[in-house]
């Protein structure tokens, strides 16, 4: 936010900047209106991603809390039931059992995937591969605009261009 206010006072293109982490997708960003248009992030979920179940989702979650989930909220939601199928399959709640259903995880449909198109896996470090997708402000909406499959929108390369540093 303190970006996309100040940058251009300072002959910076915040767009362009602002090509990092889902700290875009943030309610406040859309209350700066033109300074916010055309900033561009990377998350890992957003109302209008097109992923079996998602805009669903999205959809009761705002008439429940009355504002659009974040990645966050989604990202939480995805880890509940990865526990509950690791829980599920470990048919146990030793410890051991449970590392062991989760080291193995392979979740390709159901209520998880609402976050990413990739199944649900840890590598061998423990690691979730997660995958990200790219968000743009765009007439005050937070758009997927990539990858292609779960966009909702096109990217607007319009300010994109404009350089670093604006003349």
């Amino acid at each position: 936010l303190m970006m996309l206010n100040t940058f251009p006072g300072l002959g910076v293109n915040p767009v362009r900047a602002m090509a990092y982490g889902g700290d875009l997708q943030n309610p406040s960003t859309l209350k700066l209106g033109a300074a916010a248009e055309g900033a561009v992030g990377m998350t890992t979920w957003n109302p209008d991603v097109k992923l079996a179940g998602a805009q669903g989702w999205g959809a009761r979650f705002r008439e429940r809390f009355r504002e659009d989930a974040t990645a966050n909220s989604a990202k939480a939601y995805r880890g509940i039931w990865i526990v509950a199928d690791a829980l599920e399959r470990a048919g146990s709640i030793n410890s051991e059992a449970i590392r062991a259903a989760l080291a193995g995880t392979n979740i390709t449909s159901g209520p998880a995937t609402i976050v990413q198109k990739d199944p649900i896996a840890f590598d061998a470090t423990g690691q979730l591969a997660a995958t990200l997708v790219m968000i743009q402000v765009q007439n005050g909406n937070f758009v997927t605009v990539w990858p292609e499959e779960v966009a909702a929108g096109k990217l607007d390369t319009t300010r994109l261009k404009q350089g670093m540093v604006l003349k």
